[in-house]
This record gives structure tokens, C-alpha cells and sequence, in this order.
């Protein structure tokens, strides 16, 4: 008698669909509290994989072997940049691992062990050009609530350096125009903490805004963010 069948559990697991075995592999996820958008991020990896075992007949992760592993990160590369298989790579290694420890499959090594991460080169972003920021704020109507909006938004990522997703998650009582901070709440990888500006005398790089007209949040987003706990901020100079 092998080792599954001596084990109902293991066995049921163990065989179960690949798509069922994703969906479980999300739902620890989400009951460890990680962020809607990595939980998004796991789900769009995992769904180009689950596409590739379809592919290959492939129908539970026990078929899964480090050959079809290195066959699936060679489909990837012509597709995607080095980049974006290695961002694969790794929410499948995440999955693998989740898997193993959850099934603990009797006498069945995990194929991740056997395949190396491909390389990524490490290319450093040029800064922004300030002929093109001068433009984007030339864009920003002044004395409108969305030139006022857009352009107070485009001067606290400048300064703060702040991510996409740290701005929208960001609430009105997360700034503090006295000290010059703002409160990071969802930063990345679930990690708090705080960023500040040094307000300057030159217009273009930080004017001077307070936090006003609150109920106007809700009359141009047609629901009230602060509530979700993602208000849009609305900051009128003074």
C-alpha cells in the first residue's frame, strides 16, 4: 500500500485539479492578510500557468516536474521580458512551496528545488525629465477641482517618492501639513511608515496646499473613499 493510498487526505489533495489546488493556494494567501493587489498579482501568474499544464495535460500539480517548469519559463520568454518571467517564476515557486507543505506528499520532492531563477538584468530607470513634468503640470488647470487635485498629486509623488498604490490607499488625516509628512499605511510588502517633503519657495517643485472641501470627494467620486479607507485627496493652495 503507497503512501497515498494509506492517506485519504493527502491523496485528495494531492490529485485534486490544479485550478482547485490555485484557489486554496489564494485563499492562505488571503487569510495571511496579503494586499487585493498581490493577491491579483498571484492570481494572473498562476492563471498563465494553469493555461500551460492545460496545454501540456497536465491536470494536478503531482504532474508537475522541473521539465515542464523549464518548458513553461522558455514559453514565457516569448512573451514577456526577463522581468515578467522572472515574476512568474516566482509566484509558481510560491505556489509549489504552499503545495508541499500543505499536501506534504509522501516521497515527492518539490520540482522547484531543481530550477534556477532566471536572470534579470538590473537597469536603473532614468529620472523623470523636468521639461516633461513642466508639461504635465502645464496640463493641470488651476483654480478647477481636478487641475488642483491633479497637479497637488503630481507634486507629492515628485517629492515624497511615493508608490502608485501608497497614494491611492493614502487618507486625508494621513497628512500632515505642520510637520511636512504623510502616513504610509499600506506600504509595500504590508509595511508601514512615514515620508516627508521639504516645502521649497519655487512654485514648480512643491506650492503650498491645505486639505479642503472634504464633501466634494464625494460629489466627483460619486462615493465617499474614506470610507474605504482609499479617499481621494483633495488639496486647494492657499
Amino acid at each position: 500500500m503507497s503512501a497515498t493510498e494509506g492517506n485519504p487526505r493527502i491523496y485528495l489533495l494531492s490529485h485534486s485539479p490544479i485550478e482547485q489546488e490555485i484557489t486554496d493556494f489564494l485563499i492562505d494567501r488571503q487569510a495571511r492578510g496579503l494586499s487585493p493587489s498581490t493577491i491579483e498579482y498571484y492570481g494572473e501568474k498562476l492563471a498563465t500557468f494553469r493555461a500551460f499544464c492545460t496545454a501540456q495535460a497536465v491536470k494536478n500539480v503531482y504532474a508537475v516536474t522541473a521539465r515542464l517548469m523549464r518548458s513553461f519559463l522558455l514559453a514565457l520568454f516569448e512573451m514577456h521580458n526577463p522581468d515578467g518571467v522572472h515574476g512568474h517564476y516566482r509566484a509558481v515557486r510560491a505556489f509549489l512551496n504552499w503545495w508541499e507543505m500543505e499536501v506534504e506528499p509522501a516521497g515527492r520532492a518539490n520540482p522547484m528545488r531543481k530550477v534556477r531563477a532566471p536572470k534579470v538584468r538590473q537597469e536603473l530607470l532614468p529620472p523623470v525629465v523636468l521639461e516633461d513634468l513642466r508639461a504635465m503640470l502645464r496640463t493641470c488647470e488651476r483654480k478647477t477641482f481636478a487641475g488642483d487635485r491633479d497637479r497637488a498629486l503630481l507634486m507629492l509623488l515628485l517629492d515624497t517618492e511615493v508608490r502608485r498604490a501608497e497614494m491611492c490607499a493614502l487618507n486625508i488625516e494621513d497628512v500632515n501639513l505642520v510637520t511636512g509628512t504623510i502616513l504610509i499605511r499600506r506600504g509595500k510588502g504590508a509595511e508601514a511608515g512615514r515620508r516627508s517633503w521639504e516645502p521649497r519657495p519655487s512654485e514648480l517643485w512643491w506650492p503650498t496646499y491645505v486639505i479642503g472641501q472634504v464633501s466634494r470627494i464625494a460629489s466627483h467620486s460619486g462615493s465617499r473613499s474614506g470610507a474605504r479607507g482609499s479617499a481621494t485627496l483633495v488639496l486647494e493652495r492657499l
